[in-house]
């Protein structure tokens, strides 16, 4: 009886972590940022908010402008289970509600890396994603995460 006991255990401790979500730090790709924005770190749960258009501001006043991959990229997948803790479906359906609604717009998309880090690089306020191995270019740095 106790070895069921044992067993059973260890399983539902199995299951909870398979089901956990990706966490930010662990994943396969990178938030970049104009290297003139002073932030150096954001927390999971501020990122999020900032690609929904919750938050709309830096620290420094300055407007935000979140640019997501299209749905074609493999990056984006990851992010959005990682970030938002949803698919990208989920994301969709929320934007979809939120233009319906009249209340906004969703980020605009790109379609590669190397497009988000030039549109990153021109403008102060930017904030993307990338994936892991991709080298940035100038103009552009690696916010850390935080959770």
């Amino acid at each position: 009886m106790r070895a069921l006991s044992r067993t059973l255990l260890i399983l539902a401790v199995v299951s909870i972590g398979l089901r956990a979500p990706l966490g930010a730090a662990d994943s396969d790709f990178k938030i970049v940022i104009n290297d003139a924005n002073p932030t150096t770190s954001l927390d999971r749960a501020l990122i999020s908010k900032i690609f929904l258009k919750k938050s709309v501001r830096w620290e420094n006043k300055e407007r935000i402008t979140p640019i997501d991959q299209t749905d074609k990229t493999s990056v984006r997948e990851s992010f959005s289970l990682a970030i938002h803790e949803k698919s990208v479906a989920a994301i969709k359906a929320y934007w979809q509600r939120m233009i319906f609604s009249g209340r906004d717009a969703p980020p605009a998309e790109e379609v590669s890396d190397a497009a988000v880090l030039k549109l990153v690089a021109s403008n102060p306020g930017a904030i993307g994603y990338v994936s892991k191995g991709t080298t940035l270019t100038d103009g552009v740095k690696e916010l850390k995460i935080t959770d």
